[in-house]
Parts: C-alpha cells; structure tokens; sequence
C-alpha cells in the first residue's frame, strides 16, 4: 500500500470517527475529507469499499433512498 493511499483511507476514516456513529453520505465523507477525496469518484468509493472489507467501515443503505451512508463499523 502506497503513503498516498494510506493517508486517503486514514482522512476517510478520521472523518466517519469525527460523525461518532452518525452515518455520513458519500458525498458528506468526500466533502469532509479534504481535496484528495474530491469528487467522490470510484477511487474514493473503493477505498470506502477497502475499509469496508477490512471491517473498519460499514455501508449504511436506506430502503428507497439512492445515496450511499457510511458509518465507523460497530
């Protein structure tokens, strides 16, 4: 894993801790993280999928609804 890579994943994370177990949007999280998550595009949603799979993250989806909430995992 490259610095950069472990720094985006570290600031992603440092911003769904920050929400103490508010989920956030995708949108919201990528705002928060700073320019290196902005746009939200699919580099940022796989490496919220990343920390999903490494059990750090949880995806949050909301019955008719089509954004995407992320939360610290419990």
């Amino acid at each position: 894993m490259t610095a950069a890579t472990l720094a985006i994943r570290d600031q992603l994370l440092a911003v769904l801790r920050d929400a103490q177990g508010f989920p956030l949007s995708t949108r919201e999280v990528c705002e928060a993280a700073g320019p290196q998550a902005w746009p939200p595009d699919a580099v940022t949603w796989r490496h919220l999928d990343a920390l999903q799979r490494a059990g750090k993250v949880e995806r949050v989806k909301v019955a008719g609804f089509r954004p995407v909430y992320w939360r610290v995992a419990a």
